[in-house]
């Protein structure tokens, strides 16, 4: 769960990233003068500490996507809790030259967790309210999707913000056709969060809560 931009300059990128723990700015990427082997990176990621010194708090790799060729970084972060944080830099039509979009990496499993929360109804059709678990609290908006082109593509994006106030969406919700509307919440993780349940107590709040194992 993170946004970003890498930003081309004269020598090498800045980073920015942003996830709902931290904001972090002013990263360096440089090209990497020991590169010797494939494997190594590319390039190094570095930070500026309080006495103005450079430390190395990641890598970045340039790549080639195997399914649409496009060119891609690969880039590991590693923050002040010495946790890594593994993202992709991608370029689309809507940014300008020389900038490039910081997403989270996809694929895995779905795994239930336990989750609590509420989502209401607001006038425009989108929702919002507040999802909880044993390791996070935060208040999220579900924006109704306006790509949606297939059946299996999600109904809403679900939101949230940075402790800087950056927008990072944190997941996916479908409507589901049932005896009653339940929809379906996921994290870009592949993480499966839960669902809604009948509406409470009117009919534009509902329950988020684990979906059941049997």
């Amino acid at each position: 769960m993170l946004n970003g931009k890498l930003i081309e300059n004269a020598t090498g990128y800045s980073l920015e990233v942003s996830t709902l723990t931290f904001d972090i700015a002013g990263l360096q990427v440089v090209p990497n003068p020991h590169k010797a082997k494939d494997n190594h990176p590319d390039y190094h990621v570095v930070y500026r500490t309080p006495r103005g010194n450079m430390m190395r708090v990641g890598a970045m790799w340039s790549a080639i996507s195997e399914r649409s060729k496009a060119a891609y970084f690969s880039i590991t972060l590693t923050d002040k809790n010495n946790k890594t944080w593994r993202m992709n830099a991608v370029r689309n039509e809507t940014l300008p030259d020389g900038e490039w979009a910081v997403v989270p990496l996809a694929g895995g499993e779905p795994e239930p967790i336990m989750v609590s929360g509420t989502l209401e109804l607001l006038d425009d059709n989108n929702m919002a309210g507040t999802i909880e678990s044993f390791d996070f609290s935060f208040d999220v908006v579900a924006v109704e999707s306006e790509t949606k082109s297939d059946e299996n593509h999600p109904d809403y994006h679900l939101e949230a913000r940075s402790p800087g106030g950056t927008i990072i969406r944190v997941g996916s919700v479908w409507q589901q056709r049932a005896r009653r509307a339940m929809p379906t919440i996921a994290w870009p993780s592949g993480r499966r969060a839960g669902r809604s349940t009948a509406p409470m107590p009117c009919a534009a709040m509902m329950r988020v809560m684990p979906i059941s194992s049997t």
